[in-house]
C-alpha cells in the first residue's frame, strides 16, 4: 500500500471517529450556520420592506422610528453595532428562532453549554423546533429541568450586520427601542464566558435607553412614553417577587437536600403553588399580563428563575455603578475603557 493511500485511508478513519465522537454537535453547528445564513441572505432592504403588502402599519411604523433608534443609540448612549438593522427579514411562520435553558432540578444552578470566542453560556439557541424538543426531552430524561422557549431577538455580537426580524416589528415603540437598545449593548460591550453580566447589562442598559428615547422622541406626556414607565415599574416590581422567591426556592432546596426523590418533589410542588398564589395577589399596571403569568407559574420549574435571574440579578449593581461612578451617564459607562 502507498504511503499517500494509507495516510488518506488513516485520514477518514480520524474523520469518521471524530464525526462518531462529535457528530451531535457538528450537526448542531451546520444547522446554526445554515439558519444564519438564511437569515443573513433572505433580508431584504428597509425601502424594499416599507413598500411591501407583507408587512402591517404598525410593522412599518416601528422600521421607519428605527433610524432614529439607531441615532439615539450612537449619539446618546455610546453604543456600537448601528450599521445593523438596515435589512429586514420577513419571518414565514411565527417563530423563527427556540433558546433551550436547563437548571439542577432540586437547585438553581443552571446548566451550561460551551461555545467557542464566547464561552460558556446558559441557552442553546436553534433555527429548528424539533431538534430543541428533542435535546430539552434529552435533558429532561437526565433528570434536569429543562424547557424551550420563542425568542424574540438574536445577534451575531458584531460579526455581521443584523437583519431586524418582522415579528420584533409588531411590539410597541417602547418595546421595540428596549429591544433595539438591549442587542446593541451586546454588540458594544460582550465579555466571553460571562452570559449572566452581558445580560444584565444589556437588559439595563436596553430598558433605560429606551426610557430616554421614548421621552426625547414623544415627550413625557405621551402615551408611548406612560406606557414603557408602566412596563418598567411592573418589571421592577416582579423582579422585586423573582428574587424573593429564588430566596425561598434556594431555602427550599437546601432544607430538604437529605430527603428522598419523592419527597423533595412533593415540596417543590407545594413551593411552586404557593408561588402562584402570590403572584395572583400583586397589583401590576398590565393585570391581564400578570393574571397569566400566575395562571401559568404552577407549571414552571427551575428554568424559570435561572433564566429570569440571568437577566435581572445584577440589576440594582450596574445601576449603582452608573450613577456612582458615571452620574448616572449610560453614554459615559458604555464609552469608558476602564469599565
Amino acid at each position: 500500500m502507498s504511503k499517500r493511500k494509507k495516510l488518506t485511508l488513516i485520514g477518514i478513519a480520524m474523520l469518521g471517529m471524530v464525526i462518531m465522537a462529535f457528530g451531535n454537535t457538528i450537526s448542531y453547528w451546520l444547522e446554526q450556520a445554515s439558519g444564519q445564513l438564511n437569515i443573513l441572505y433572505s433580508s431584504v432592504p428597509i425601502n424594499e420592506a416599507l413598500n411591501s403588502s407583507n408587512l402591517s402599519e404598525i410593522q412599518k411604523a416601528n422600521l421607519e422610528l428605527l433610524p432614529s433608534i439607531l441615532h439615539f443609540a450612537k449619539n446618546d448612549l455610546g453604543l456600537k453595532g448601528y450599521d445593523n438593522y438596515q435589512k429586514v427579514f420577513i419571518e414565514p411562520t411565527e417563530t423563527t428562532l427556540w433558546s433551550l435553558s436547563a437548571s439542577e432540578s432540586f437547585s438553581l444552578a443552571p446548566y451550561k453549554w460551551y461555545y467557542p470566542v464566547i464561552g460558556e453560556a446558559g441557552y442553546r439557541g436553534f433555527f429548528n423546533e424539533k431538534r430543541g424538543l428533542k435535546e430539552r426531552n434529552e435533558l429532561r430524561a437526565q433528570g434536569w429541568d429543562a424547557s424551550l422557549g420563542r425568542v424574540s431577538a438574536w445577534s451575531t455580537l458584531g460579526w455581521f450586520n443584523d437583519p431586524i426580524l418582522s415579528n420584533n416589528l409588531l411590539l410597541a415603540h417602547g418595546e421595540f427601542a428596549r429591544l433595539i437598545i438591549h442587542e446593541l449593548t451586546h454588540v458594544t460591550v460582550f465579555i466571553p464566558g460571562d452570559d449572566v453580566f452581558n445580560e444584565n447589562l444589556a437588559t439595563y442598559v436596553g430598558n433605560q435607553g429606551a426610557l430616554l428615547f421614548i421621552k426625547k422622541e414623544f415627550g413625557e406626556d405621551s402615551g408611548e412614553y406612560k406606557n414603557l414607565v408602566d412596563r418598567l415599574e411592573d418589571i421592577d416590581h416582579f423582579e422585586v417577587l423573582m428574587q424573593g422567591f429564588s430566596f425561598f426556592l434556594d431555602s427550599m432546596y437546601t432544607s430538604v437536600s437529605t430527603l428522598s426523590i419523592e419527597e423533595k418533589l412533593s415540596h417543590k410542588n407545594r413551593a411552586f403553588s404557593k408561588i402562584a398564589s402570590r403572584l395572583r395577589e400583586e397589583k401590576f399596571n398590565d393585570s391581564l399580563r400578570v393574571s397569566s403569568l400566575a395562571d401559568s407559574a404552577i407549571t414552571w420549574d427551575n428554568t424559570d428563575f435561572t433564566d429570569f435571574l440571568q437577566y435581572h440579578s445584577q440589576q440594582d449593581s450596574i445601576h449603582d455603578v452608573c450613577n456612582t461612578k458615571f452620574g448616572g451617564s449610560i453614554k459615559k459607562m458604555m464609552t469608558s475603557p476602564t469599565e
